[in-house]
């Protein structure tokens, strides 16, 4: 009974250790800016199909750092440098573990621990810890994928399929329920046969105009249409996806109408912390503005 218990304790303290490790592989930056390298300056100056280019290698790339100094982009981290930070590649578990544990975990004025799926306004607050991955059955909760598996299934021989999938910048909480009834449909505007699901009124389907005119649409709580358009901006960048022309054009004004606001981009923050790479139209929200197509 003693070594049981002594090897549950033994785990619980590599797994706060492994947490915090995780949370100090990525240092924090003085400034922003300095993410995006010597390039940072020219950005909003180039041309779109350069500025895509170059966001890319600055998303895909390792960076050197020195304290005080834009990063270097380089192309693969060698032997002799000393603090040379590749992007994370997680695994779904892993990922699932900072997702509900770190990025999206909060604290209310009481310090109680609760978690806000992104498409229904309510806070689930049983089953909620650190660093865990909180029990469906108890909190409803699954993950969901922004930017939908079903949209780049094509990619699934590609040695890019696991990092798209467990990419922790396009996932978020969200109700199983609601996961569900969104389900691959592209984001949009329902002109016709709304439908909602039962204790999450704010997130609405129906029929509206997507890749062929008239489709079946999701349509997000008003308070993350702008989160969603840039996690989906981000994702297209970061994997040469494209977005579909009439979702991308609705997309952009939501990017416009509801601006970064400080809980986004500390998520943000928190998201480079354990992965390594940062969502530049968080950090830069007129950088969108620059890339001609999507």
């Amino acid at each position: 009974m003693k070594c049981t218990i002594f090897l549950i304790f033994l785990g619980a303290i590599i797994f706060e250790a492994n947490a915090e490790a995780a949370q100090r592989l990525y240092p924090h930056y003085e400034d922003p800016s300095f993410y995006y390298g010597e390039d940072f300056a020219r950005l909003g100056n180039m041309q779109p199909s350069q500025l895509r280019k170059t966001l890319f290698r600055i998303l895909n790339n390792p960076h050197t750092r020195d304290k005080g100094k834009p990063d270097k982009i380089v192309e693969k981290c060698k032997s002799s440098d000393k603090a040379c930070f590749p992007v994370r590649s997680l695994s779904y578990k892993d990922v699932r573990r900072y997702l509900f544990g770190h990025v999206y975990l909060e604290r209310d004025a009481d310090g109680g621990l609760f978690i806000a799926p992104i498409y229904c306004d309510k806070k689930i607050t049983n089953g909620i810890s650190e660093y865990s991955i909180p029990s469906v059955s108890e909190t409803g909760l699954n993950t969901e994928h922004v930017f939908p598996k079903a949209h780049f299934r094509r990619s699934r021989s590609s040695s890019r399929y696991g990092e798209m999938k467990t990419d922790i910048h396009h996932l978020a909480p969200s109700m199983m329920k609601v996961n569900s009834f969104r389900g691959s449909f592209h984001f949009g505007y329902p002109n016709t046969s709304f439908e909602s699901v039962s204790g999450c009124p704010e997130s609405v389907r129906g029929i509206g105009a997507a890749r062929d005119g008239g489709q079946v649409v999701f349509l997000p709580r008003s308070q993350v249409r702008g989160d969603v358009a840039r996690m989906v901006m981000y994702f297209s960048v970061r994997f040469n996806v494209a977005i579909q022309n009439v979702e991308e054009g609705m997309l952009r004004s939501w990017h416009e109408s509801d601006p970064v606001d400080s809980k986004e981009y500390e998520r943000n923050r928190l998201r480079y912390s354990v992965q390594g790479n940062r969502n530049p139209f968080v950090d830069f929200p007129s950088l969108a503005r620059s890339i001609s197509d999507f």
